[in-house]
Formats: structure tokens, sequence, C-alpha cells
């Protein structure tokens, strides 16, 4: 039924037979469908030199805003590491799967 309410409007041949760049819009005016009318495309952005936008934007944005892998890692284990005391980091040198513990009497 769709099909044939366009097909009515806008020949298929037509529609097959279009410009690149080019396409037909139909819209709504008060909530009433209104006559497909054509209307001009964009072509896709040209490169700029031999770069492409998309590859142009995304260079300036890690220009910008991008950071050292490493210095960020470092920064992120600074502030989630958990402070030790000394006696513990000594333990844990002398073999990290057991856990030493010192008494006192």
């Amino acid at each position: 039924m769709v099909d044939d309410l366009h097909s009515v409007i806008v020949p298929a041949t037509e529609l097959q037979n279009l410009p690149n760049y080019k396409l037909y819009v139909r819209t709504l005016l008060n909530g009433r469908p209104q006559e497909p009318y054509l209307v001009d495309g964009f072509p896709p952005f040209e490169k700029i030199g031999t770069e492409t936008t998309a590859a142009w934007v995304i260079r300036r944005s890690l220009q910008r805003y991008g950071r050292n892998r490493q210095a960020v890692e470092q920064g992120r284990n600074r502030v989630f590491e958990k402070p030790r005391s000394e006696e513990e980091s000594k333990s844990r040198t002398l073999n990290p799967s057991v856990r030493h513990v010192s008494c006192t009497n």
C-alpha cells in the first residue's frame, strides 16, 4: 500500500534515474503529508591535502586533549594505591605470596 502511494507521486523510473546527490523529500505540514519535492544533497567532504576531514579532526583532538598513556596510568595508580606500612613493604619483598606476621612478647 505504501509503495503504491509513493509510486503514483514519484515514479520508480524517475527515482532510479536521479543524478548523484539529488533526492526527493516528503514532509508533514500541520500533521498532513505534503507533495514530495526535489532537494540537492551534499557530496562527501573533500580531502584536505592528504587527509580527510575526519582524520584531521581526530589528529587535532589528540593534539589538544591527548595525554601520554603511561603518565595517566601512573597517576591513576598513585591515587588508588593503598598506603603500606614500612614493615608490610619489607615482608612483601621477601615472598609476595606469603604474609609475614611479626610477634612481639
